[in-house]
């Protein structure tokens, strides 16, 4: 792939993500993310030819991934430290957005259309993936695997359902709230030293 062809790709990408973020997936038409992205149509079906399905999944694929990395990352400092990196950086997009957009993933899974199995399945592994590397360093930290698995999943749902609630509030309470319930949870199950 050339530079200018990768250039093309992540102009359309961008586009897709920052209008589903704000209109889910019935609000985002192809001729927003033609005009939003600058690109003409035929590239828009050169990089994606199974349409907006294709295009919006590899948006969630390409925001989960970057998203499971800045936890990965974050949990380097410790799992509690992860958690309000989690919740802090949600909180401040959210505010940086004006309550207008909400998660990148989340909002086009929530009104997809149930033949849209490219956007739902892309949905369902990056939240996995971010629970598994939650889990992985808690298994890490001494926990058994099956709590591990269970406390990361909750930890993502608290997240998610948070966001939902601040964005509709468009207030960051319930963020913050989730929060202290998530550190509270880490710390309950937590396994004895």
């Amino acid at each position: 792939m050339t530079d200018r062809t990768a250039d093309t790709r992540e102009r359309l990408l961008d586009a897709a993500t920052d209008l589903v973020a704000r209109g889910g997936y019935h609000g985002t038409g192809m001729n927003a993310v033609l005009g939003a992205s600058g690109v003409p149509n035929g590239s828009l079906y050169h990089h994606f030819p199974g349409g907006k399905d294709e295009l919006i999944a590899a948006s969630i694929r390409r925001t989960g991934a970057a998203s499971c990395e800045q936890i990965a990352a974050a949990l380097d400092g410790g799992v509690e430290a992860a958690v309000r990196s989690m919740f802090g950086f949600t909180a401040a997009r959210l505010r940086r957005d004006r309550y207008e957009a909400g998660c990148r993933i989340a909002t086009p899974l929530a009104d997809a259309a149930p033949e849209a199995e490219a956007v739902r399945r892309s949905a369902v592994e990056a939240f996995d993936s971010w629970a598994e590397v939650i889990a992985e360093r808690l298994v890490t930290d001494g926990w058994d695997r099956r709590s591990a698995r269970a406390t990361a999943g909750t930890l993502v749902a608290l997240l998610q359902g948070a966001l939902l609630l601040a964005r509709g509030q468009r207030s960051t309470r319930p963020l913050d709230d989730a929060l202290d319930a998530a550190l509270d949870l880490v710390a309950a199950r937590a396994p004895a030293p």
